[in-house]
C-alpha cells in the first residue's frame, strides 16, 4: 500500500453520520487476489471491510458508479450527486487482473494482459471529476487498485 497524497483527511473517522462507497473495485474480489488463484474462505471486499469499520450508527451508501474499462452504457449519472450528500466519499478505482496480467488469461484484455498505456481507464478519470465537483468540500478519498505502474497525476488532483 502506497499513500499518495493526504490533505489532513486520513484517518478518517469511524463515526461520521453518512459515507458514499462508490467505484468498479469496491466489491471486487479479483482485485485482492490478482494473479494468485488460490481461495481463501475469509476474503473481505473493500466495501464489507469499510462497512465493518463504522460505527453502527453512520450510514453507508455504495454504487458502483461506472464501470471497469469503458464508459457506461446508461448515461444517467445515478452515483455521483451522492458526493455532495456524505460526509466522505470514498471512490475505488483502478485495474484489476481482468484487464492485466503476465500469462494471456487476462479475459478483458485485447493485448493479452500487456497495458499499452499507464493511465487509468479514462472513464474511471471522467468519473473521479464527476465526484470531486459533486464532493465540494467534503472529503474525497481515492483507492486505487492494481499490479503494474501507473500514471496517477489527475487522481493527485482530484482526490484528498
Amino acid at each position: 500500500i502506497v499513500m499518495l497524497k493526504n490533505d489532513n483527511v486520513l484517518p478518517l473517522k469511524n463515526d461520521l453520520s453518512k459515507y458514499f462507497i462508490t467505484g468498479p473495485n469496491a466489491t471486487s474480489i479479483e482485485v485482492l487476489l490478482g494473479n494468485y488463484h488460490g481461495i481463501n474462505p475469509n476474503l473481505v471486499t473493500i466495501l464489507e471491510g469499510l462497512a465493518g469499520a463504522i460505527e453502527p450508527q453512520s450510514q453507508m451508501q455504495y454504487r458502483q458508479g461506472t464501470l471497469l474499462d469503458r464508459p457506461n452504457a446508461n448515461p444517467q449519472d445515478w452515483a455521483s450527486p451522492n458526493a455532495g450528500n456524505s460526509d466522505a466519499t470514498i471512490a475505488v478505482l483502478g485495474i484489476s487482473g481482468i484487464l492485466e496480467g503476465e500469462e494471456g488469461e487476462s479475459i478483458a484484455s485485447e493485448t493479452f494482459g500487456d497495458r499499452l498505456d499507464y493511465n487509468l481507464p479514462q472513464n474511471q478519470i471522467d468519473y473521479l471529476r464527476k465526484l470531486n465537483e459533486a464532493a465540494g468540500n467534503n472529503p474525497l478519498i481515492a483507492v486505487i487498485t492494481g499490479g503494474s505502474p501507473m500514471n496517477l497525476q489527475e487522481v493527485h488532483e482530484l482526490a484528498d
